[in-house]
């Protein structure tokens, strides 16, 4: 098939932005295009999903996107010339389903086309617009860009039997709760989920109450008719929703049982048959923390009490676990290590486990690798592993995020080697298995290990 579209060339690689892949009225699911169209704009000009800015483009200073509803783009990143259909890989963004965009540079597929693939980059609905009540709309919205890959990537040189989706944060869960979307395996072969907030499922109670906020929010401002109102006053009641207080960042995410989601999203994709390569970064949480004044001067005291209402009684008990297993920590990273397990590394290891336990394969690695930007302050917090699995590590802000890591082109080099070989079809190392939960860090001498950390694990049954 010949296509007219305005594409890029570089270093033997086509991108191609912003290729619309679907329509959707507000607040109804997205209905797949048949046609290959292309935004005629440049590419600044792309609209990404309504959004207030997030953690991380508020610490890059990332300056304000062109928004509109009419937002179901995707990017394309290809080997300019190709002899056989080769494999592809679906990036879906993270953001805490509130923001991002699939255009961001740190995204840009071209390093990993370079080796013969062809790299799809979306946006999906957020918020309010993607995720109000029980409607996974942004769930369907990633669906219709797998389905659009499977009809149409051969006319860029990729396998339509041969998709892998990934993701990091809402990416990484986003791409959890598709394997518990019906008939996945029809439209994807295998799953990345990086750093994955498996925590933000929400159940249909809590989806209802969000919802009945965020009404009330925009009642209070004289709307009843969400269907007329401007962007910004939907934009303006959902952010009333998501600062009323902490829920977790699940005021406006997928919902367990709701349109597009099997019942228990994490019980389908533990029973999912599509393999899984699955982790998470060692500091999480310090992206989140690090900069909170309200975070910096704690004692042990005020540690435990935040504990309390997880850990009960067991909270000193848990504190002096952690506080033996990291040595050198102040109180306040005590607790970013409490939160970044319990946020991310606790559910990831019991997805893994799960799965084991139903004799699905599984492959788990742990990003040690630390940043030494703002006196290394944010260790291997979220989003550290981005720059390494998209081999990015010269994209702008990345240096002011990172700075000069020792060996850090040799580590991005052979972590992003691990993600395409397993989206070829190979296993990476070997999987996660209940006899010896064996998973691989990832750092300038990468290893694996076995039952690591299995005490401090312990303490979260």
């Amino acid at each position: 098939m010949e296509l007219s579209l305005n594409t890029k060339v570089k270093n033997g690689v086509r991108s191609i932005y912003g290729i619309r892949y679907a329509r959707a009225e507000r607040f109804q699911d997205s209905a797949l295009l048949e046609t290959i169209e292309q935004f005629p704009g440049d590419v600044a000009d792309l609209p990404t999903a309504p959004q207030t800015p997030g953690t991380v483009e508020k610490m890059l200073g990332t300056p304000p996107l062109p928004m509109s509803e009419d937002c179901l783009f995707l990017n394309v990143f290809a080997p300019e010339s190709v002899g056989h259909p080769v494999p592809v890989l679906v990036w879906i963004h993270g953001g805490a389903y509130l923001n991002g965009n699939g255009a961001t540079p740190w995204y840009d597929g071209t390093n990993l086309a370079k080796h013969g693939f062809v790299v799809v980059t979306i946006n999906y609905r957020l918020g309010a617009f993607g995720f109000l009540g029980d409607n996974n709309w942004g769930l369907g919205d990633q669906l219709n860009a797998l389905r659009w890959v499977n009809n149409n990537i051969s006319n860029f040189g990729g396998d339509p039997e041969n998709v892998t989706i990934f993701g990091e944060s809402a990416g990484g869960s986003s791409v959890i709760a598709l394997m518990a979307s019906p008939g996945i395996e029809q439209i994807a072969s295998r799953v990345v989920a990086l750093s994955p907030s498996l925590g933000q499922y929400r159940d249909q109670e809590t989806a209802r109450l969000r919802e009945g906020e965020f009404r009330s929010a925009l009642l209070a401002n004289g709307i009843n008719d969400v269907t007329t109102c401007s962007v910004d006053e939907i934009l303006a009641a959902q952010t009333v929703v998501v600062e009323a207080r902490d829920r977790g960042f699940n005021s406006f995410s997928p919902t367990h049982g709701g349109t597009h989601l099997a019942a228990d999203i994490n019980e389908a994709a533990a029973r999912c048959s599509l393999p899984l390569f699955i982790g998470t970064t060692k500091d999480e949480n310090r992206l989140f923390t690090a900069f909170d004044p309200a975070l910096q001067n704690l004692n042990p005291g005020d540690v435990v009490k935040r504990m309390r209402p997880r850990f009960g009684d067991r909270a000193e008990a848990v504190y002096q676990q952690y506080s033996e297993n990291h040595p050198t920590a102040d109180p306040s990273w005590i607790l970013s290590a409490v939160e970044t397990d319990g946020t991310f590394r606790v559910p990831a290891r019991d997805l893994a486990r799960r799965r084991a336990e139903h004799g699905a394969d599984t492959y788990v690695y742990w990003f040690t690798t630390s940043t030494v930007s703002f006196d290394g302050i944010l260790g291997s917090c979220h989003a550290m592993d981005i720059p390494f699995v998209f081999d990015n590590l010269d994209k702008p802000g990345i240096s002011f995020f990172l700075g000069e890591i020792p060996q850090a082109g040799s580590i991005a080099t052979w972590f992003s080697r691990k993600v395409l070989e397993f989206a070829s079809g190979q296993a990476p190392w070997s999987p996660f298995t209940m006899k010896d939960k064996a998973i691989v860090e990832v750092c300038a001498d990468p290893k694996t290990l076995v039952d690591h950390d299995s005490e401090l694990l312990a303490l979260w049954d």
